[in-house]
């Protein structure tokens, strides 16, 4: 295989510049936008011919305004460098791909050496004739395995030829017009000026300090950008945590005096969701606004670094002006790195106040930073029956005005509402409880509530919402698409349901109507071999991931069961995996994986690389006694089935305690040995109640939903269920460990 370092330039530094973002493809003629982005310079047409006669183009990537017409497209300069690394790039594969002849009309001939004097690539054919016509018979030619092992980048730079004597290279500095210029410029068009060879000008090299100096200077920023992007990401997760903390303290004070604080109660829920959103909207808008500088900033000192780093004499004049102007924009931006908002946000009681004054003295939120406050609406009341007046004045105002219900649970919880269309055109508002208690049902108008509101309506004889069995999948046995001690399942983008069919150390593939397309895996440690898998994940590209329990690894396949990577046995004693168990995948396509035997949570890049761990052997807070499965939800945040201590712990994205759920018993909220976990389109958590056989769902602040699934093994019934995944259509699919067979409910 070639190296991956030609005459100093590093191939894979330069590669991620070299493919256009528009067409996908590798970029030819590519046309440098002033933000340093560059593209086909068809796809830049492309892009123009789309614009408005008076619009101005925009970097497709960045957004920043090229301010340039639609006329004026043609005159984007030609980046020069790239067209140079694109050749060092076909050059450093030539051993995998040859490089096509330039200079034939065909262009399918592969090539043998390369002119330095024109930059054209030549096939044996044309080589011959390259030596035979006079003007090219004394230019230098060399091999491609002479331009690999070349130490220098002359022999790979094309020649920079004048854009009006066409058939001039550049090599003259023009001291005068600060530009590169060909001889016959020299004698004609800049006759009276000063001037220098290129190679020989001092000049060139005092500005090549000036784009160092700006570099630096654009370069100190990034650091800072990203460090602010993560604490705000930080303070972020931490105020997601103290909203569940701070709603459960709420709670917990609210059921002792449920009658006299109903009312504060949900005052202080809907004030502590006010700050949260508030504060969040601000930080997420700080954090939308520092990530598009920190592309700016990033694309700025990628683009000059390599420019700097590789490009020779006459690029790096061509490039100089737009380089300056961009690093000179980019340093004087003014960057907001101060986080604007904090994650303060406190819950205050004084619980030795009497009973009279309970309403004073259940609390109230406390916090700092300048979360949005919304002006208060003033709307005249309703009458005191909590109708509408009957005069027409009042009802025409009544139908103007926006009208919004809510219903809350004792919780503070929104329940959905279903929408009901009537054959007569009519439409009407419902909601379903899935459990018994007093439910708060309240009324706005203009985001005003209406005098009279909330409502108290208690509900009774509710059960808990039964799922139906839609089918059940395989069956005992170690035949083709039967299943012993199935573990893991996951259903991929197609609708496929992928199965760890444990005890028979293999994967098995099954379509949605439950029948068998494709097994992979047998007993053994080589690799693509299994000993009791056992969590599965699938990614956004169809890759399975197989936590491969026994053999102490995580294994990867493409969706088709074809063997891709292993990762997990580090060469230092706190890389090394000890019967994984759970995995799961987020947006990133980073791979959280629960390290069983060693009571841990680790976190993998796409590489195999660990990013982050966390998790110890404990019952205390973010510690674990054989945790079991793995989720994330919408927010990034982590959901661990802690197995040996019969709770659910939860995460932020850097592996900080937010909360747990669950205690020891078989009531509603309770678990006995909880294993798989997954969460649904709503960040709604699904738990495999092991040794209570059923399925548990909570809400996402880990309060008690509903339940479905009861010992036996009739459909609709578990033996011990493991692990769970949730399709596209918001059906749940559970691993029915003991009863050999996948349930969809």
């Amino acid at each position: 295989m070639a190296s991956s370092i030609i005459a100093g330039v590093n191939v894979e530094d330069i590669s991620r510049h070299l493919n256009c973002c528009l067409c996908r493809r590798l970029i030819r003629s590519p046309k440098l936008l002033p933000c340093l982005h560059s593209f086909c310079q068809l796809c830049v047409q492309g892009l123009a011919e789309k614009l408005a006669p008076n619009e101005y183009l925009a970097c497709p990537l960045c957004k920043t305004d090229a301010k340039i017409s639609k006329e004026e497209v043609e005159n984007l300069p030609i980046n020069f460098f790239l067209d140079n690394m694109l050749d060092i790039a076909l050059i450093n594969s030539s051993d995998r791909e040859p490089v096509p002849c330039s200079n034939c009309d065909s262009g399918t001939a592969a090539a043998t050496s390369r002119c330095v004097d024109c930059g054209e690539f030549l096939c044996a054919n044309c080589y011959n004739v390259h030596k035979r016509i006079r003007q090219t018979k004394e230019h230098k030619i060399l091999t491609i395995s002479e331009l690999l092992a070349s130490k220098t980048g002359d022999d790979l730079h094309r020649p920079a030829f004048c854009r009006i004597h066409h058939n001039e290279q550049l090599k003259y500095y023009c001291e005068t017009c600060n530009e590169a210029v060909c001889r016959d410029c020299v004698l004609i068009e800049h006759r009276q000026h000063k001037y220098d060879y290129i190679k020989d000008s001092k000049k060139i090299q005092k500005q090549k300090g000036i784009v160092e100096n700006l570099f630096e200077q654009c370069a100190a920023n990034i650091p800072v950008l990203d460090k602010s992007i993560n604490d705000i990401q930080g303070i972020s997760d931490t105020l997601r945590g103290r909203l569940s903390a701070v709603k459960a303290e709420i709670r917990e004070a609210t059921l002792k005096q449920i009658k006299v604080l109903k009312e504060k109660e949900r005052k202080l829920l809907m004030e502590a969701e006010r700050i949260h959103n508030a504060k969040s909207t601000i930080l997420r808008r700080q954090k939308d606004r520092l990530e598009e500088d920190f592309t700016r900033f990033k694309t700025g000192c990628d683009f000059s670094e390599q420019v700097l780093k590789y490009a020779n004499e006459v690029e790096l004049l061509s490039l100089k002006t737009h380089i300056t102007d961009r690093l000179t924009e980019l340093n004087e931006t003014e960057l907001d790195c101060r986080p604007h908002e904090n994650a303060e946000l406190k819950y205050e009681m004084n619980s030795k106040e009497a009973e009279t004054v309970v309403a004073q003295s259940l609390g109230s939120l406390k916090t700092s930073g300048a979360h949005l406050v919304l002006e208060d609406i003033e709307i005249s009341p309703p009458s005191t029956n909590g109708n509408m007046s009957d005069s027409s004045e009042d009802l025409t105002q009544a139908r103007e005005a926006p009208l919004s219900v809510e219903f809350r649970d004792s919780s503070g919880v929104l329940l959905p509402p279903e929408i009901i269309h009537q054959a007569d055109g009519q439409s009407f508002t419902a909601y379903h409880p899935f459990f018994n208690g007093i439910f708060a049902f309240s009324v706005f108008v203009r985001g005003q509530a209406v005098e009279g509101f909330p409502l108290d309506i208690n509900i009774g004889d509710i059960r808990p919402r039964v799922r139906s069995a839609k089918k059940a999948i395989a069956g005992s046995g170690s035949k083709f698409g039967r299943l012993g001690d199935p573990q893991g399942v996951a259903v991929s983008d197609e609708g496929n349901v992928i199965v760890s069919d444990s005890r028979n150390h293999r994967l098995q593939v099954f379509d949605m109507d439950g029948n068998f397309r494709f097994l992979f895996g047998s007993l053994g440690s080589r690799d693509g071999h299994f000993q009791f898998p056992s969590g599965v994940a699938v990614s956004d590209e169809g890759n399975i991931v197989v936590a491969d329990t026994m053999n102490n690894r995580i294994q990867i396949f493409t969706k088709d069961g074809k063997f891709v990577k292993k990762f997990g046995k580090g060469s230092m004693e706190g890389e090394r995996l000890y019967q994984p168990y759970g995995v799961a995948l987020d947006a990133q396509g980073r791979i959280f994986v629960v390290d069983r035997g060693n009571a841990r949570v680790i976190v993998f890049n796409q590489e195999g690389q660990i990013i982050l761990t966390f998790g110890g052997l404990g019952d205390g807070k973010g510690q674990f006694n054989c945790p079991s499965g793995v989720a994330v939800n919408s927010k990034g945040h982590m959901i661990i089935t802690d197995f040996g201590n019969d709770r659910v712990q939860v995460f932020g994205s850097k592996g900080q305690f937010l909360f747990k759920f669950g205690k020891s018993g078989r009531g509603d909220g309770e678990l006995n040995w909880p294993t798989g976990v997954t969460t649904d389109a709503d960040d709604h958590i699904i738990v495999s109640d092991s040794y209570n056989h059923r399925i548990q769902i909570f809400n996402e602040d880990g309060s008690f939903l509903t339940r479905f699934g009861s010992d036996g093994n009739k459909r609709g019934q578990f033996k011990r269920p493991e692990g769970v995944a949730v399709t596209k259509q918001g059906n749940i699919v559970v691993a029915d460990w003991g009863n050999d067979r996948i349930q969809v409910f």
